[in-house]
């Protein structure tokens, strides 16, 4: 887990991207800012809770329930956060799944993002893709455990929805950079990898 210190939105993304989504953050709020006890007691709260969040959220994952690895830019940071705690409260969080489900799981077949991308997750029988463990460091423990949640061989087939095509998207890839997907008629797309 990583502690920031309350910002603006832009140095915040540019902290959380830094990491890939690697990590679970809690944002030190503003007013306790140069305040060594409202610090303290911010970082000690959200500990007393943090292994309640990661073990119930790695637990649904391993229940083959899907909707927690979605890539987090495109669908909301504060939804996925919303969920999350929501699935910390309840031992069998159903609901909040169900809700979740219901509201970007289209077609029973994929899922739509804001970005009005289709993100379908790849069938065991089909998955590749696994990052190069030996590369990049960072990007290595990012292929491989998100928010404490560990998976193997997984990516997304991802494509646009509707008569826009692709749009103003763009993936960038923790391997080779930023690109436009263009004419692409999809993407297979890792859950290092991030897309806007």
């Amino acid at each position: 887990m990583v502690f920031i210190q309350e910002s603006d939105e832009e140095n915040t993304n540019r902290i959380i991207d830094s990491f890939r989504n690697t990590a679970f953050f809690y944002v030190i709020p503003r007013d306790a800012y140069d305040h060594l006890g409202r610090t303290s007691n911010f970082i000690k709260d959200s500990l007393r809770g943090l292994g309640d969040d990661l073990a119930v959220s790695e637990a649904n994952i391993k229940s083959g329930a899907p909707a927690l690895l979605l890539p987090v830019k495109n669908f909301g940071l504060r939804d996925l956060k919303r969920l999350v705690k929501r699935a910390a409260t309840t031992p069998v969080p159903k609901r909040s799944l169900k809700a979740f489900r219901a509201e970007f799981f289209k077609e029973n077949s994929y899922f739509l993002g804001r970005s009005k991308l289709a993100f379908q997750p790849t069938v065991e029988a089909t998955a590749h893709g696994t990052p190069d463990k030996d590369g990049e460091q960072v990007a290595s423990i990012a292929a491989h455990f998100r928010a404490g949640c560990r998976f193997d061989d997984f990516h997304w087939d991802v494509s646009p929805t509707g008569d826009k095509g692709w749009g103003a998207t763009k993936i960038n890839c923790w391997k080779t950079g930023e690109h436009s997907p263009s004419d692409a008629s999809h993407l297979n797309v890792l859950v290092d990898d991030r897309v806007r």
